[in-house]
């Protein structure tokens, strides 16, 4: 009998967690499934872990490949994936025992391609903390899934708390593998977008009819620090810049560019903000004369300043007002010393 949900693990250097994030998905409530353990290169023993499962439990599957990042490493696992429905489960996570059985029971009673459900950030003390959606429907339709889902995936409005009102992330969710595959959707390289779920997202929320959505957190996200989004990166701000111009033109596409410019200019702003605050903290391979140029390289970018004077600041709080404004003025030293102290991580 064919698996109808497919569950996708791209694995790497992930031993100390695998066998919880493994022993997670096997516990689930909806037992028709396969886990596809797609080991991308591990030097530890991730790799003979999956292996040892896959003897033990039929339903798991496993591919040895070189490393290649997580993108390309799901891309692996869509390839062989039989079920009606994918999931992805990053190693180091782990889900709840019902999450599976819920999302597919939404999917098939609003005959969904999407089911979303709400996550825990779990924090470096191992404390759980929900974080929601806010969306108040059980239900979005054609174009009510971009005005209400996607547009808050590429930025939060001017007077928000946070620079993202809904996580782009796909490990909380499942979708319909039919319009994967009938659409060529396929993940792009981390090593070039650095948010390559939300590009793949992009793709699936344009063209799905109906997205359900399950209120309740069912999906552990362990903040790794030694994960690639959050690791030091000498790059990412050409990244960063690379995603922008990708969500401005597809925003383009879909007709809504004018009256949503400003999220994507909190969202670059935002990003901009990191890579500034990693090269303050992060970066151990430059001394501080030199961290301070590869910050002053950042706030001169013509379209990071283009977009901070276009954008109202006056919204944000007064310690990001601050800390905008100092980009703004090109101040690389005084922002350096206040990247030590801002609460973002």
């Amino acid at each position: 009998m064919e698996p109808v949900i497919s569950v996708i693990v791209p694995t790497y250097n992930a031993e100390e967690f695998l066998p919880r994030c493994l022993d997670s998905i096997l516990a689930q409530t909806f037992a028709n499934i396969e886990v596809i353990v797609v080991n991308d290169g591990s030097k530890d023993r991730s790799g003979i872990i999956a292996d040892e499962y896959s003897v033990r439990d039929s339903r798991v599957r496993v591919i040895h490949k070189e490393n290649s990042g997580a993108g390309k490493t799901r891309n692996s696992g869509l390839e062989i994936a039989r079920g009606q429905y994918i999931g992805f489960v990053d190693a180091d996570d782990w889900i709840a025992p019902e999450m599976y059985e819920e999302l597919y029971q939404a999917a098939v009673r609003d005959q969904s391609e999407v089911a979303m459900a709400d996550f825990y950030r779990v924090t470096d003390r191992g404390q759980p903390k929900p974080k929601c959606t806010n969306l108040k429907q059980t239900l979005y339709e054609n174009k009510s899934i971009i005005d209400n889902i996607l547009i808050l995936m590429f930025g939060a409005d001017s007077k928000a708390d946070d620079d993202v009102a809904v996580e782009m992330c796909v490990w909380r969710n499942i979708y319909k593998r039919e319009l994967i595959e009938r659409n060529g959707i396929q993940f792009y390289s981390e090593r070039e977008y650095i948010s390559e779920d939300l590009v793949f997202n992009i793709e699936v929320l344009t063209r799905a009819t109906r997205v359900s959505i399950v209120n309740k957190p069912l999906y552990y996200y362990v903040l790794n620090i030694n994960s690639l989004t959050k690791k030091y990166q000498r790059d990412r701000f050409e990244k960063d810049s690379r995603l922008y111009l990708y969500m401005r033109e597809r925003l383009n596409e879909i007709g809504m560019l004018r009256d949503n410019e400003e999220r994507l200019m909190r969202t670059f702003i935002g990003r901009a903000r990191t890579c500034i605050i990693s090269e303050a903290r992060d970066n151990k391979q430059d001394n501080v004369r030199m961290r301070i140029k590869r910050i002053r390289s950042i706030t001169n970018d013509s379209m990071l300043q283009e977009v901070i004077r276009s954008y109202p600041i006056f919204n944000y709080s007064l310690k990001l007002q601050i800390f905008t404004y100092c980009m703004r003025l090109r101040l690389a030293e005084v922002l350096f010393m206040l990247a030590a102290y801002h609460p973002q991580r």
